[in-house]
């Protein structure tokens, strides 16, 4: 489900009205953020890390209208909610796609998460949902810890779907001087749409969601 939003009483129609003409409106932010905990909970509860790191990073970014908002035959419409496309790496050493339906429960979306994945290796392929834009695409570089990150694109894509893309989580020294588990999040988003407030909104949704599970 989805509503059009109103750009006349838009606060940000200036600034949507400015960016949207630009040849490459997308701009990207790349951050660390303090995944222990998450690691923790993962391996307590036999979850999968991948899929437990996508179910926040959805969770956060369903929290921030923005990250729900795309642009679509020039109107910008607001999704109430948002879903997870993201890439998965094959045993062959290929990657393919998956689909995953956001949930507000971590034990319900790993559970079927596993299951898809375990039908998306079966069927393999690079099958995709085409124009579909109520999602959010995901992927991770597990055996980089990188600091910075550039998409490829194609003439027509629907560049006001967000990209996120987890790294290589490393340990580094915490505040307290004991070692913490820190992972590199890029974020990529379009700036008619979203500025960097809205990514740090996200930031620290994504944190406050990890601290939070018991």
């Amino acid at each position: 489900m989805f509503n059009d939003l109103n750009l006349k009483t838009w606060k940000r129609r200036a600034q949507y009205e400015f960016f949207i003409g630009y040849d490459d409106p997308i701009f990207n932010i790349t951050t660390q953020v303090d995944v222990t905990n998450l690691r923790r909970y993962a391996q307590q509860h036999d979850l999968p890390f991948f899929l437990a790191s996508l179910f926040v990073s959805t969770a956060a970014a369903n929290r921030v209208a923005e990250f729900r908002y795309r642009i679509r035959n020039d109107k910008v419409i607001v999704h109430d909610v948002v879903h997870i496309g993201s890439t998965f790496l094959m045993e062959d050493e290929t990657f393919s796609f998956a689909y995953f339906d956001f949930s507000t429960d971590i034990h319900d979306f790993c559970r079927a998460g596993r299951s898809i994945l375990d039908e998306c290796k079966r069927s393999g392929g690079m099958e995709t949902k085409g124009e579909e834009d109520a999602l959010i695409y995901h992927s991770v570089v597990p055996w980089i810890s990188f600091t910075g990150l550039k998409h490829p694109s194609s003439k027509g894509m629907n560049t006001s779907v967000p990209k996120i893309v987890f790294g290589k989580y490393f340990s580094a020294p915490g505040p307290d001087g004991k070692n913490l588990l820190k992972m590199p999040i890029s974020v990529e988003a379009h700036h008619a749409l979203m500025d960097g407030f809205h990514l740090g909104q996200y930031f620290d949704g994504f944190q406050a969601i990890v601290d939070s599970l018991g």
